[in-house]
């Protein structure tokens, strides 16, 4: 993001034309869109990864094995290591379709 407003500064002072000012702008401004995407989508996965981790303690053990889909604590568990791995969103849609979804409170 540095480089692009020292290319807009650096621009200024070299004579880029209006229309290169403007791509520069241009391409700024969906680089901040798209971070801004990213940054929400990311804070919504991390709040859905927070209530299956909640979830998954409040349910009871009876539950897990109604399903047949392992035990309450390997739930928690692996919930928790996947965010360590960058994965802790796809535990937790795992999570609900597997568990949640099945089982009703």
């Amino acid at each position: 993001m540095y480089s692009i407003l020292a290319m807009t500064e650096q621009g200024a002072e070299s004579g880029l034309s209006g229309g290169e000012k403007l791509a520069l702008g241009g391409l700024f401004a969906g680089l901040a869109f798209f971070w801004l995407l990213v940054m929400v989508l990311a804070l919504v996965f991390f709040i859905f990864w927070i209530t299956m981790i909640i979830d998954a303690a409040q349910r009871p053990e009876k539950d897990f094995k109604k399903i047949g889909s392992g035990e309450k604590s390997l739930w928690i568990i692996i919930l928790i290591v996947s965010m360590f791995f960058g994965m802790g969103w796809l535990a937790a849609i795992l999570y609900y379709i597997i568990i949640k979804k099945k089982v009703k409170k």
